[in-house]
């Protein structure tokens, strides 16, 4: 005999069960100043996840321009990522800007072990300058390869199902 209980637990279980959703998230970056400008980005509100939950970063791509004023160097420009403590030097090159700088596309932070998750999904940027406080002006993209936990809400044809089984059920309790 099948125990109503159970079989109305699995079918919620089942129309709830939803995959974590992934994607990836574009933050733009213009009229950030080195040393000064600090960003912060909710990663479940724009991948659509679910609020407060843990998101999980596996990449990271660019595509910045930087202008600099003498001293301060391109790569003097530095995003300080400030949960998991992840510094981002885009440029490497030691000469007075202007100069723009590509990632190529994401690159994997699994591969180099600097993959990490945000508790609260939530994930703050300073944007430093590591010579001095001469302003560095960004514009361009800074991009993520982030999964987080999905909303749990049923489509409703499972929602449907899930009421018709539940009136089978209610049905074959009151014939017995």
């Amino acid at each position: 005999m099948i125990n109503k209980r159970t079989m109305l637990g699995t079918i919620a279980a089942l129309a709830l069960a939803v995959p974590a959703h992934a994607g990836i998230v574009d933050i733009s970056v213009d009229g950030a100043v080195s040393p000064g400008t600090t960003i912060v980005v909710d990663l479940n509100a724009e991948l659509g996840t679910l609020p407060g939950g843990e998101v999980f970063v596996d990449g990271i791509g660019w595509d910045v321009t930087l202008a600099t004023v003498d001293p301060a160097w391109t790569s003097d420009a530095q995003i300080l990522f400030v949960e998991p403590d992840i510094t981002l030097s885009p440029s490497g090159d030691a000469d007075p800007g202007p100069g723009t700088f590509s990632s190529g596309g994401i690159v994997d932070l699994i591969g180099i072990g600097l993959e990490f998750t945000l508790a609260d999904g939530i994930l703050t940027m300073e944007f430093l300058n590591t010579f001095d406080d001469t302003p560095i002006d960004w514009t361009g993209t800074v991009s993520f390869s982030a999964t987080g936990e999905p909303i749990p809400t049923p489509e409703p044809g499972t929602l449907l199902l899930m009421m018709l089984a539940g009136l089978g059920l209610v049905a074959r309790a009151r014939k017995a």
